[in-house]
């Protein structure tokens, strides 16, 4: 099993820091399109493993020391390309202000991030945690290709949602 801690993996002796994926604190300002008030999100970005493991094929080999969880709900394997895309994480949400999002199917959203000509989905989730304060999970990322038929919605409008005790809905 590979040796994890808090900061950094270390994968078939190289180490691979995980500083970048700390909990992150941000604050998130715009205008709300209905009133035209100015509203401001405070935000607690926790990011999963998931975002640099990945669960192996059924025919994959790979060495014990790949394996960062080994639970019996489930196996996931080190993926050096998440990981590489996991360090661009903080800055892409710390951008999501005014961006587009898109409704998950497990009562998440997601938005896409293009990184080096790939196109990444970054699924999450957001619940209220106190007055005035939000918490936002990163649950995963993985390169894959452009969905049709999103729906969509702008990221303030989920964290308004969200803060109101109403998080919005895909439409069915």
């Amino acid at each position: 099993m590979a040796d994890h801690h808090l900061n950094e993996i270390t994968i078939d002796g190289k180490t691979y820091p995980l500083g970048h994926l700390r909990s992150l604190e941000y604050e998130f300002t715009g205008i709300d399109s209905k009133d035209g008030q100015t509203r401001t999100f405070k935000v607690r970005v926790v990011f999963t493993d998931h975002c640099y493991t990945r669960i192996p094929s059924p025919d994959e080999v790979f060495y014990e020391d790949e394996v960062v969880t080994d639970t019996a709900k489930e196996l996931r394997i080190f993926d050096r390309k998440r990981y590489t895309f996991s360090l661009a994480l903080p800055q892409a949400v710390k951008g999501l202000m005014g961006t587009r999002c898109f409704f998950g199917d497990r009562n998440n959203y997601f938005f896409i991030k293009l990184e080096n000509g790939q196109q990444f989905h970054v699924y999450f989730q957001v619940v209220h945690i106190g007055k005035g304060r939000l918490l936002m999970r990163i649950q995963s990322a993985y390169q894959t290709h452009q969905k049709s038929g999103l729906q969509s919605i702008p990221f303030g409008g989920i964290l308004k949602g969200v803060s109101e005790g109403r998080p919005p809905l895909a439409r069915r």
